[in-house]
């Protein structure tokens, strides 16, 4: 792709803002647009959620890499590991302290028992001789809430490496760089999930988690579609050198 012409496209748009207030409403909106012949507008949703990206998703992650690759612009600090043959760099976000309260807690934190299980089952699943290297990435509201959340991190995943309480933009890149990301329940999370071009673990979720075969299935207790891991590994490993 010439991202140079494609620059210059996006800068003849003329963009256009519409509300989707209300839950589904995006969708709504998305419906309508869908009938809408005006190819050289670009509409920016308002309020709005990622449940229908997915036609465009591909797009954005890849522009999103060629603005980061372009000299001269702010490079996010790198968390995980450069890419090495042989090794599969997981990311795994977890929401902790960040949600504060015990009604959002239930509906948008996964137990430990779904990264436990998820982490588990990705290594089994990932056939050698590659190696797996777990990334646990999560962040805390107060400065003296990091002790306990290390402690408990560091006894529940104690193969993995600790990231806590990283700038949100170096996060964010990690996550969507990440050979393998494990969602929680976050907008967060999913927005680069959409991004990536990854295999992208995900239970159940309000926002589209099948937008293609790199797209895995996980039960609430972290138990991974074996075979839908197995067919988006052979379509990663396909455009991934080893």
């Amino acid at each position: 792709m010439d991202w140079p012409q494609v620059s210059q496209v996006v800068g003849q748009y003329r963009p256009t803002r519409i509300h989707a207030a209300g839950r589904g409403s995006l969708l709504r909106y998305h419906e309508f647009l869908h009938q809408w012949r005006e190819p050289n507008k670009t509409y920016m949703f308002l309020s709005s959620d990622t449940y229908d990206h997915c036609p465009t998703a591909n797009w954005w992650g890849e522009y999103y890499l060629h603005r980061r690759s372009i000299s001269g612009t702010a490079q996010p600090k790198l968390l995980l590991d450069p890419p090495r043959n042989g090794v599969v760099q997981v990311a795994v976000h977890l929401r902790r302290f960040d949600i504060t309260t015990i009604a959002s807690r239930s509906k948008r934190v996964h137990h430990d028992h779904f990264f436990v299980n998820a982490i588990q089952e990705i290594r089994d699943l990932v056939p050698s001789p590659w190696r797996v290297s777990v990334n646990v990435m999560t962040s805390t509201l107060f400065a003296h809430q990091a002790a306990t959340l290390r402690r408990s991190a560091s006894t529940m995943y104690p193969n993995a490496t600790l990231h806590l309480n990283d700038k949100e933009t170096d996060t964010f890149h990690a996550f969507v760089t990440a050979d393998i990301l494990v969602l929680d329940w976050s907008r967060f999370s999913h927005l680069a999930g959409l991004w990536s071009r990854g295999i992208k673990i995900a239970s159940e979720f309000r926002y589209a988690t099948d937008c293609d075969a790199l797209w895995v299935a996980a039960t609430e207790n972290g138990h991974v579609d074996k075979e839908g891991f197995r067919t988006a590994w052979q379509e990663w490993t396909s455009k991934t050198p080893e």
